[in-house]
């Protein structure tokens, strides 16, 4: 009405900027919404292509920012690495290692990763342990130490569920033991 009114130029000047702002962020929101969606449907056709199975349940575990991840999230090909508790059930202990890469294989962690300081019989070391992971179908499935960590999870055998991969290691000894424990608790004859 007035386009000399120096006050509301400046109102118009404000609602315009706040505007664009506003705009602005909305735009960066929907990128970062857009690459997200993106990164996680690369991760899921990798994983496909991996043959690695995985599952979500209602109550995931708090994991922080511990995940499945493709070194590069827009390549499919490259490398994924994994969140892995390593459960030593004999003795109600546990590792976690936030990011074992498909190309690595469990002898290397179990090198740097013992003597465990719990273990006052010295029954955990790298040659002395056998390590077990529970298959989808609901038995178990040895891995082997010197086994590529993907093809383990490429095996079409294991599942992760809720994005981490859970691996049972014990004394050889003990290992036929904890393996008819298992049996009994799921309802599987020996």
């Amino acid at each position: 009405m007035d386009p000399s009114n120096g006050p509301l130029k400046a109102l118009q000047t404000k609602i315009t900027a706040r505007k664009d702002h506003i705009a602005s962020v909305e735009r960066k929101r929907r990128e970062r919404e857009e690459k997200a969606a993106s990164e996680r449907a690369t991760l899921k056709l990798a994983l496909k292509a991996r043959n690695v199975l995985v599952r979500t349940t209602a109550q995931p575990p708090d994991l922080e920012d511990a995940a499945i991840k493709l070194e590069n999230p827009m390549d499919p090909s490259s490398t994924v690495t994994y969140p892995v508790i390593l459960l030593y059930p004999t003795h109600s202990q546990s590792d976690f290692i936030k990011a074992f890469s498909e190309k690595e294989k469990l002898g290397e962690h179990l090198d740097y990763i013992f003597p465990l300081p719990w273990d006052e019989q010295h029954e955990y070391t790298p040659d002395n342990v056998e390590a077990y992971m529970e298959t989808a179908a609901g038995g178990l499935i040895k891995v082997g130490k010197k086994m590529m960590f993907g093809k383990v999870l490429g095996s079409g055998k294991v599942e992760i569920v809720d994005g981490l991969v859970k691996i049972n290691v014990l004394p050889k000894d003990r290992a036929a033991g904890w393996i008819e424990d298992f049996k009994k608790r799921i309802g599987k004859s020996a």
